[in-house]
């Protein structure tokens, strides 16, 4: 996946229409983690979050308090996630 400007990915995070799971993929994605490591996280990893990616990690960690990525398959993520690539 390509990294998304800033500006784009504050957008994406606040689309309602986006699953919780590919708006986190996104994010952390963007802060270059490989998408074949989403699927083995435990819990969202502690990295340097940009300003408006901090709500949206709090968040997350109250919708989602088992691995991140528990309700997706890896086939579905991808899958969602061809759009930005």
């Amino acid at each position: 996946m390509t990294k998304v400007d800033l500006e784009a990915l504050s957008h994406l995070i606040q689309d309602g229409d986006l699953s919780f799971e590919l708006r986190l993929a996104l994010v952390l994605l963007n802060h270059g983690m490989q998408l074949d490591d989403l699927a083995t996280l435990t819990e969202i990893p502690s990295l340097p979050w940009v300003p408006f990616e901090k709500p949206f990690i709090k968040a997350f960690k109250k919708y989602q308090s088992a691995a991140p990525f528990n309700n997706v398959t890896a086939p579905e993520l991808l899958k969602a996630l061809q759009p930005y690539r």
